[in-house]
């Protein structure tokens, strides 16, 4: 409860430094853009560090799973396709699987950071021939300087305070908040290149900016709210009647991708048990190597 009130302060104080200066201190485009390009920079470099402390913490298989091939929704890929088939319907916690994580847990964090960073920069690229090139303009440094002392000061903050309970964050609750700051990239992205050529022709600059910091607001403080990490078993009701014909293989599909979310989610969950020398649900207690039953 405490920990989900202090990441809503955050997302709130992260929008309100750039708002506040641009519409109380008179802060330039340019200045506001500069800081929300900062902000997904060092928002990204600080998720980076929190999934590297959470592989490290808890050794989750998430953090080696493919973040690709193995999801559900790649499951009918071309490329899975021409794979050789596998069980894929197989249940992951009912064992077979006994191969050895690496000694390094970190593809997952490797994937998201080569994936922030790349957008990131070719996002500060398109920035820059935007401020330089279309409006003309450049940040007030000073200020800049000024929002960026605090903004990156909200940001450690909240590092820290999800470091003192990461140890226990569910690996999908850590990818789908991580995923979320990607999203406020692509918000970004899309909002400076469909409305900066607007903003240089019109200057509309209070009404851009207006839509643009409610629509990273929103994505925000969505990206905070819980998931569940697996669909509902059954489609809904009504919208099986509204497809007419089509419902019963509209819920069967929705039914199949409900089980299969739910495999990857206790594939995700599952911790290495070196008493048996295998993969087990990361709720189940390890095993007693003194056991002869269950030695390898």
């Amino acid at each position: 409860m405490i920990a989900g009130l202090l990441r809503a302060a955050q997302a709130v104080g992260v929008n309100a430094v750039p708002a506040g200066g641009f519409f109380l201190d008179g802060w330039s485009p340019a200045t506001a853009i500069a800081l929300y390009w900062l902000e997904n920079l060092v928002g990204g470099i600080l998720w980076a560090l929190r999934i590297g402390v959470h592989a490290r913490l808890t050794r989750k298989r998430g953090h080696i799973l493919d973040p690709v091939e193995t999801s559900p929704s790649r499951a009918g890929s071309p490329a899975r396709r021409k794979r050789p088939a596998k069980q894929s319907n197989a249940d992951p916690l009912a064992g077979g699987d006994l191969e050895p994580p690496p000694r390094s847990m970190h593809r997952y964090m490797v994937h998201y950071g080569a994936i922030a960073l790349f957008f990131t920069l070719a996002q500060g690229i398109f920035v820059a021939i935007v401020l330089f090139g279309i409006l003309k303009e450049k940040p007030d440094w000073a200020r800049l300087e000024a929002g960026a002392t605090i903004l990156v000061g909200i940001l450690l903050a909240g590092f820290l305070v999800d470091l003192t309970s990461l140890r226990r964050w569910p690996f999908l609750d850590l990818k789908n908040r991580a995923g979320a700051t990607l999203g406020r990239v692509f918000v970004m992205h899309f909002t400076i290149l469909g409305g900066m050529p607007l903003l240089a022709l019109l200057g509309a600059d209070a009404g851009f900016f207006g839509v643009f910091i409610g629509l990273k607001a929103t994505v925000d403080l969505a990206g905070m709210l819980p998931w569940s990490g697996a669909n509902a078993d059954e489609a809904p009701h009504w919208l099986v009647r509204l497809l007419g014909r089509h419902g019963p293989d509209f819920a069967r599909f929705w039914r199949e991708g409900s089980v299969k979310e739910r495999r990857y989610a206790e594939r995700c969950e599952m911790v290495w048990d070196p008493a048996v020398r295998r993969w087990r649900s990361g709720d189940a207690p390890p095993a007693d190597s003194g056991d002869p039953a269950r030695a390898p």
